[in-house]
């Protein structure tokens, strides 16, 4: 990444800007988004698979605004729009687990002052993942929602995909407990333990393991784990997860939260928030290409699965982007204070950019394939070539 872009404005380093006020300070008029890959919704249809999973939430108990305010969230678009070539019925039961998911995730996020809960409720999701049905579930609604989650889509796998989908749901919970045992860590992290850290939290493994089972193709963890489709997978999502990181700056920048990648870049580097959210733009550029790039080899592979693997999983980068532009989880602004009136002489506010998907990058040069100077990202470049 580079140190900063010529010509923007850098902002005090201890500034907190909600994202929101970024645009207004650069009075962009068109905002591109690097997207090279079309939006394909799955034949089930989105509004149907928000219903879907809505409809099963109530069935489970969860109070009616709890379950409503889910289908509010468009989690039914984003995985209709990322796994569209999946067959139905793995859709309509994977959704489950996933709506599941948004409610342990809050769940989560309001016990995350008191990291001990927060320790002992994922330590009761971990064990209720590989344990039989009947053993018992704890009193607690959200345990018991993650067991019938887990009962609808355990017949939709084979024992192996099951197996993959249990350790990879593993994965997600620990990197939740780090989490929040980086926020509660008086120094923030560096940006190596950082990504080591977001990419278990971001939960996208389970998305990869489920890919090929969930079209009906065979896969395997060792398929997974050959450093070239590792790579693909890491820069498919790590790419909208850059996204992520500027959406959330709305809800974390008034909460003080150490864990947001653009807070961290301008403690780091010494920059203002502004130059930081400019870096981390870059930085999904960067990994958009190589996702290509890393396509492109994986799709000429002769193995069926593997050329799957790499026509299906980019499907993700224009349903997180689109998710992010309208679920509510990301559209409420963070609260802001009443302004000030501005001199005469400053210019109004700067209307919201219009939004505009582009197949070329904005902030870097496609031709550049210089690998960045993290050896938790570097490793991915070197993966281009047999």
């Amino acid at each position: 990444m580079t140190s900063g872009i010529a010509g923007f404005p850098t902002a005090d380093s201890q500034e907190t800007t909600a994202v929101a006020d970024l645009w207004s300070k650069l009075r962009l008029t068109d905002m591109k988004i690097f997207c090279p890959v079309p939006l394909r919704i799955h034949p089930y249809g989105a509004a149907e698979l928000d219903a879907h999973g809505t409809r099963w939430l109530r069935s489970q108990g969860v109070p009616l605004p709890e379950a409503s305010g889910q289908g509010d969230t468009r989690l039914g678009h984003l995985f209709s729009a990322g796994m569209p070539y999946t067959t139905e019925d793995f859709l309509t039961r994977f959704i489950c687990f996933n709506y599941w998911g948004i409610l342990w995730d809050d769940h989560l996020d309001a016990l995350a002052p008191d990291l001990a809960a927060v320790t002992a409720h994922v330590g009761e999701a971990s064990r209720i993942q590989y344990e039989p049905g009947g053993v018992p579930v704890p009193d607690d609604l959200r345990l018991r929602v993650l067991r019938a989650a887990l009962e609808v889509l355990r017949p939709g796998l084979s024992p192996e995909a099951w197996q993959m989908f249990c350790a990879a749901a593993l994965s997600w919970y620990q990197g939740q407990v780090w989490k929040y045992a980086l926020q509660h860590r008086s120094t923030p992290p560096g940006l190596g333990e950082w990504l080591r850290m977001r990419w278990a939290k971001l939960g996208t493994s389970i998305l990869a393991a489920m890919t090929c089972p969930g079209a009906g193709q065979p896969a395997s963890s060792a398929m997974l784990a050959e450093p070239a489709v590792r790579a693909f997978t890491h820069a498919t999502f790590l790419a909208p997860a850059m996204l992520n990181e500027l959406g959330s700056l709305t809800k974390e920048s008034p909460t003080g939260q150490s864990t947001n990648l653009v807070l961290l870049l301008a403690r780091t580097h010494r920059v203002g928030v502004t130059e930081a959210a400019l870096q981390v733009w870059e930085l999904y550029e960067r990994l958009v290409g190589l996702m290509l790039r890393l396509r492109t080899r994986l799709l000429a592979d002769p193995r069926p699965a593997v050329a799957h693997y790499a026509k299906a999983l980019p499907h993700w980068l224009p349903a997180t982007l689109e998710w992010h532009l309208t679920s509510s989880r990301y559209r409420a602004a963070a609260p802001a204070a009443e302004p000030a009136p501005a001199p005469a002489a400053e210019p109004g506010p700067a209307p919201a950019p219009r939004l505009v998907l582009t197949d070329t990058p904005t902030l870097w040069d496609p031709d550049d394939h210089t690998p960045p100077p993290v050896p938790e990202l570097a490793w991915m470049w070197r993966q281009t070539q047999p």
